[in-house]
């Protein structure tokens, strides 16, 4: 992992924590409450990330966990039923479609393809920003070079 990796998962693990803290004193946590578990999204929102952290910053998600054990014993959440929840490791649908694995091919390839146009473009852009500067401070066009017409 790099430095920043390092720096920013613990930023928002902190953040997280103080979050936690705040609302612990507020105890406001019914607002919070969506499909019999903490809102993951206006938590996200509220501490300044998204949702990623919560499945794979392993921090967040054992303080997360721990919270929600202590609200479902403080019966602000219901228990959990056997057999009624989802697989905590990988909670969106096991199997992904074959049109869709088709469709995310496609959406790939052309993401890729759209990447090397912009990078083209930005050279593109370099080059007429230098034309642009000689031109600025010089006055003149510069010649183009006509490979195989001027090896005098």
């Amino acid at each position: 992992m790099t430095d920043s990796t390092q720096q920013r998962k613990e930023e928002n693990t902190k953040r997280f924590l103080d979050w936690l803290d705040e609302h612990h004193i507020a105890n406001d946590w019914p607002a919070y409450v969506n499909r019999n578990k903490l809102n993951r999204s206006e938590m996200g929102r509220e501490c300044g990330f998204g949702t990623t952290p919560f499945s794979q910053n392993k921090d967040i998600k054992d303080a997360l966990k721990e919270k929600e054990d202590e609200l479902r014993a403080l019966g602000v959440l219901k228990p959990i039923e056997e057999g009624s929840e989802r697989s905590e490791t990988n909670p969106v649908k096991e199997s992904v479609s074959r049109k869709d694995k088709q469709r995310l091919n496609q959406l790939e390839q052309q993401n890729q393809s759209l990447r090397a146009q912009v990078d083209e473009l930005k050279n593109k852009l370099i080059q007429h920003n230098l034309i642009d500067e000689y031109l600025i401070e010089t006055g003149r066009i510069p010649r183009p070079k006509l490979d195989g017409f001027l090896d005098e």
